[in-house]
């Protein structure tokens, strides 16, 4: 019995100081915070006055050509995470192919950007730099992020789910030391069994919550995105104008079906997420309520 014990002591233990997985959002990782900056450098000359003198022009320029890299790297990690999902069904398969179509729209558009820029940065006025500075901005805001946003949430749900799992299995290895203490007849056991039986509950309803933000997301952009990847393949090819004009075409008819999705929905799939995460972390803190009490059973 003092085996038994010994080792759910060390295992509730240890899982009481392991940290629950969190997002990785695009405002938490290194390289967004530094692109976070650079856009509000941007949008800072973008609204000044033009009396201010707030920035040298070469730094304007080179601030804007650093928020342009910086976007750039930020594109192609965003393609390279889509390239590397595998098993995926036909529908995630086509939406996936439809993305990464149009962050490779984003990403020359960038490149070209910043090549315009550095090969007149010579002869580039104030005014000339301001005014690049707002149509980058308004480009990204207006054909990118919506992508960016799109393809985050989708692997929000999915590193949820992940983390979802984690959180059964590591339930069901406490399960399996907490029925060892019942079975050795531990007194007040019952109350850890009470307090385990709590957190099954909570990750219950995170699924709950996960899956439901999951569904919302297959059904805003998942299905009417297949329809329109097939008819792409289906196409002759054209030119590459042509080609960005459909497919910033596309990105704007998939934002329309998500706001008029969320006319409908109480909650966000972000908010889904964070909800679902929330009772994970309420789980985690069970376990480690269970740890206390384990001890002090056993004294």
């Amino acid at each position: 019995m003092k085996k038994n014990t010994s080792i759910l002591i060390a295992y509730i233990m240890l899982v009481s100081m392991v940290m629950v997985p969190f997002r990785a959002s695009a405002q938490t990782t290194g390289i967004q915070k530094v692109l976070e900056s650079a856009k509000q450098t941007i949008d800072d000359f973008v609204s000044a006055k033009d009396d201010q003198q707030s920035m040298e022009l070469p730094l304007r320029i080179k601030t804007l050509e650093q928020a342009i890299s910086l976007s750039i790297e930020e594109a192609k990690g965003l393609r390279d995470k889509l390239n590397d999902l595998d098993n995926l069904g036909a529908d995630e398969k086509a939406w996936r192919n439809g993305k990464i179509k149009e962050i490779k729209v984003a990403i020359t558009y960038f490149e070209s950007t910043k090549k315009k820029i550095a090969d007149q940065s010579d002869t580039l006025t104030e005014a000339d730099t301001k005014t690049a500075a707002e149509n980058f901005k308004q480009w990204r805001n207006e054909h990118y992020l919506p992508v960016l946003n799109e393809v985050q949430d989708y692997f929000l749900i999915i590193q949820q789910d992940k983390t979802i799992q984690t959180t059964k299995t590591r339930w069901q290895k406490i399960d399996g030391d907490i029925k060892r203490l019942e079975k050795a007849k531990i007194k007040k056991i019952d109350t850890a069994r009470k307090l385990l039986t709590d957190a099954d509950g909570l990750i219950e309803e995170s699924d709950t919550l996960n899956q439901s933000a999951k569904a919302i997301f297959f059904d805003t952009f998942i299905t009417p995105t297949t329809s329109t990847a097939t008819s792409s393949d289906s196409e002759n090819s054209t030119s590459s104008d042509t080609k960005i004009g459909t497919l910033v075409e596309d990105i704007t008819t998939t934002s329309t079906n998500a706001v008029e999705s969320a006319d409908t929905q109480p909650k966000s799939i972000e908010d889904l997420v964070t909800d679902s995460l929330s009772k994970i972390k309420e789980a985690y803190k069970i376990f480690i309520d269970m740890s206390s009490l384990v001890r002090k059973l056993l004294k």
